[in-house]
């Protein structure tokens, strides 16, 4: 009987052993979502918000498209626009060739004029690039290293022409240490 009792309250105590580690586990789980849920939300309303630009920049494109001051025209849009907006490092508007034809502002990023997406060397750039000329959506690139230096995101959109063929991709360069110190999370690079 002795042994009996033993093995029983061994198994109880194995028993009551795994059920706390289970507590121990789900208040853990409890404690990590409570900590990373806002801030994941943060962070994706910020990033959502600099990426509904794109909708106006498209807009835009598709509108002015056949007038000759367009490039003019797009960063008079631009700089009002992005006016109350920090992390936004440029826009920009992208021929169906891949090639970057115009950027705003000018100023700290002539080196990204002229490339051409479609031979990028850059990680998943010529794939989320030819997405952007067929999807009908936004498609966020990144964290991927920018041509100004950093690192960053870009989202971008096609602008489409009576004919449903697109005619531009505008896109929307955005740093990312600002909209980490939106959301609460000062230690991301830049």
């Amino acid at each position: 009987t002795a042994l009996l009792v033993l093995l029983g309250t061994g198994g109880i105590a194995v028993v009551a052993d795994q059920w706390y580690a289970g507590v121990r586990s789900e208040l853990l789980r409890e404690s990590v979502r409570n900590e990373v849920v806002p801030t994941a939300t943060a962070l994706e309303t910020s990033l959502r918000g600099r990426m509904a630009l794109l909708h106006g920049l498209s807009s835009f494109l598709e509108i002015h498209w056949a007038k000759p001051d367009r490039a003019k025209d797009f960063d008079r849009f631009a700089e009002d626009i992005l006016r109350d907006v920090p992390s936004v490092l440029a826009v920009q508007f992208v021929a169906p060739d891949g090639i970057i034809t115009h950027i705003w502002p000018q100023a700290g990023n002539e080196q990204a004029v002229g490339r051409n997406l479609l031979r990028d060397a850059r990680p998943g750039t010529v794939a989320d690039f030819q997405r952007a000329l067929t999807e009908p959506g936004i498609v966020v690139s990144g964290p991927t290293e920018l041509y100004q230096g950093g690192a960053g995101l870009v989202g971008r959109l096609a602008a489409r022409g009576p004919d449903d063929s697109v005619i531009a991709v505008a896109a929307v360069v955005v740093r990312l240490a600002p909209i980490a110190v939106e959301a609460g999370l000062e230690n991301l690079p830049n």
